[in-house]
């Protein structure tokens, strides 16, 4: 759970629910949001996208008895059987493993067994403090165990340097040691593994190394010695053991162990002490599966029914925290301190921002009777319920007309807060032909609360991402589409398309894992809000008016890209699906 700030911190025990109340006033500016009552019976969908059915499916899909939808939770199952019966009674196909509706991931518990140990010569290293093994984690297939003893070392610079050569003779059955990477701006990178080195690419291809050793400074150990040292839910290598053995080692244990000198001393190609370690990594089931839900609305063409658009989004969010917080003054202090939410580091506030902060809590306090309202669940209400509901809805509009011509595949992907897991996986190991997959359309927080922060007048809008990367034919429809919608039609917010933009937006939901295979994609968002990742990102605060906007222009984009005869010509820049995202 992330840091708050000391003054939003309640010591009750955990429990995310709260009575009903009325909506609260908004203050004189307007700043307090409009807050629907927080019981909303459901209701009958119909086969139009509307406000309505987007509400009555979001108050059902996010609701506290989800338990935050956390991949390897019960509360993750119950969403996807929801899913799994909206499909069904839609009549759409299963499209999962075996004939039905799930896909399972080989999602599980990973944790060191016992206490690590390395040295280097005589001189050994206190586990956790002064190193830290690294264990198979997202896409880097390190080694789970390694137990060796006076393997040699090889120091190659700084990991990424290709300007370095390596001796491939010296480096055979040798432990690589490397300096931590760096970013454009000359900062530590500490997730050094997603970090592209060709020279380890080569050598691990041609002939083998023992493992990689990673120098760094104490804060870099730390973080990664913390997020390895207790148990970590994520997905097991499909190959565990065939990646080399990594360690991160703290630079100022080198000196006389490692190397006579500090490492921003020694030359690269220089042999260091030779090295002995152990350790073992190993899975246990969690407590319940992580699914994917997978449905097929079949197309009406003989021929392109064979070719398939995905729509996905998907069903996972945090969970319950460890701790019961004051919503009302969590939100007030996120939406003056924190506009993006966790995106935003913490501070103290200034007086004038303090000041804000119990204006907009004392409205809060007042549309409650005074109540406080303790909460600890993730209910993800815009990440990504509002997503879930659009591709439900596009399914039911779908099925209550005449198919497409292409097939429409619709995935609800578990695991995306965990690394993207459930679409990796999906997508490594598709229920349909991949390259019989013309166009992936990914809804992430594709709803927005009623913060209106633009002004009256302003059309609604939509953040894409992607939408020409691959494809500039894609992209050309998408504002084919949105231009004849005339006065009606959508603000579109590129910016957070640009490559390098400082979020990393398109490497950070679904849509990627189809992209690296050469997918046309798009991302339909509208972006983030004081509520991201915080126990306050809850149904009554949406503006489902604008959902309702996005969810029918995905549909027609949907529509079009199914119905146009021939697939989008792939024109942008491929990658390889092996390699890490680039923003």
């Amino acid at each position: 759970m992330r840091k708050l700030l000391p003054f939003l911190l309640l010591t009750a025990a955990c429990g995310g629910g709260s009575s009903a109340g009325s909506a609260p006033a908004p203050l004189a500016n307007g700043a307090w949001p409009f807050e629907l009552p927080r019981e909303h019976p459901p209701k009958p969908t119909v086969a139009a996208i509307t406000a309505g059915d987007l509400a009555t499916r979001l108050f059902i899909i996010a609701d506290d008895s989800m338990r935050g939808r956390e991949s390897g939770d019960i509360g993750n199952v119950m969403v996807t059987n929801y899913i799994a019966a909206e499909f069904q009674r839609l009549g759409l196909t299963p499209a999962g493993d075996s004939g039905g509706w799930f896909q399972t991931i080989p999602y599980m518990t990973g944790s060191f067994e016992g206490t690590p140990t390395l040295s280097f010569g005589a001189q050994g290293l206190v586990a956790w403090q002064d190193f830290a093994p690294l264990a198979p984690i997202g896409r880097a297939d390190f080694a789970p165990a390694f137990s060796q003893s006076n393997v040699p070392t090889l120091y190659i610079g700084r990991w990424g340097d290709t300007t370095v050569a390596i001796d491939p003779a010296k480096a055979k059955g040798a432990i690589l040691v490397a300096r931590a990477p760096l970013n454009p701006a000359g900062a530590v990178i500490t997730a050094f593994w997603n970090v592209r080195d060709a020279r380890i690419d080569a050598l691990r291809m041609n002939g083998g190394i023992a493992g990689v050793v990673v120098v760094a400074a104490r804060p870099q150990v730390n973080a990664i010695a913390n997020n390895f040292r207790q148990p970590r839910e994520g997905m097991r290598p499909e190959n565990p053991g065939t990646g080399p053995a990594a360690f991160i080692v703290l630079d100022s244990t080198v000196k006389g162990s490692l190397f006579p000198q500090p490492i921003d001393s020694v030359a690269p190609g220089t042999m260091g002490a030779p090295l002995t370690a152990t350790h073992r990594y190993s899975y246990r089931p969690t407590g319940a599966p992580a699914r994917n839900v997978i449905a097929i609305l079949p197309g009406s063409d003989p021929v392109l029914r064979n070719e398939y658009v995905v729509v996905g989004a998907h069903n996972d969010h945090d969970g319950i925290g460890t701790q019961a917080l004051d919503h009302d003054s969590l939100r007030a202090a996120n939406m003056i301190l924190r506009p993006i939410g966790a995106n935003t580091g913490i501070r103290q506030p200034n007086p004038t921002e303090a000041a804000q902060i119990q204006q907009l809590l004392a409205a809060a306090r007042a549309a409650r009777g005074g109540a406080i309202r303790r909460d600890s669940i993730y209910n993800g209400a815009i990440d990504d319920g509002s997503g879930t509901v659009i591709l439900l809805e596009i399914a039911e509009y779908l099925a209550a007309r005449p198919h497409p011509k292409r097939s429409v595949l619709f995935v609800s992907h578990t695991a995306e807060e965990k690394g993207l897991l459930g679409s990796q996986w999906f997508t490594d190991h598709t229920t349909v032909p991949r390259d019989s997959i013309v166009a992936a359309f990914n809804m992430d927080m594709p709803a927005g609360n009623r913060m209106k922060d633009w002004a009256p007048g302003v059309p609604y809008f939509v953040q894409l991402i992607g939408s020409r990367r691959l494809s500039t034919q894609l992209g050309a429809t998408i504002d084919s589409i949105n231009g004849s919608y005339g006065r009606d039609s959508l603000a579109i917010d590129y910016s957070y398309d640009a490559a390098g933009h400082p979020l990393n937006r398109y490497c950070r939901s679904d849509h990627f894992m189809y992209a690296r295979y050469g997918i046309p994609i798009t991302y339909f968002s509208l972006g983030y809000s004081p509520d991201y990742h915080m126990v306050s990102d809850e149904p009554q605060y949406i503006d489902y008016d604008h959902s309702a906007k996005v969810g029918n222009f995905v549909r027609d984009i949907v529509i079009a890209s199914a119905d146009r005869m021939q697939k989008y010509v792939v024109d942008g820049p491929k990658q390889d699906p092996r390699q890490p995202c680039r923003q």
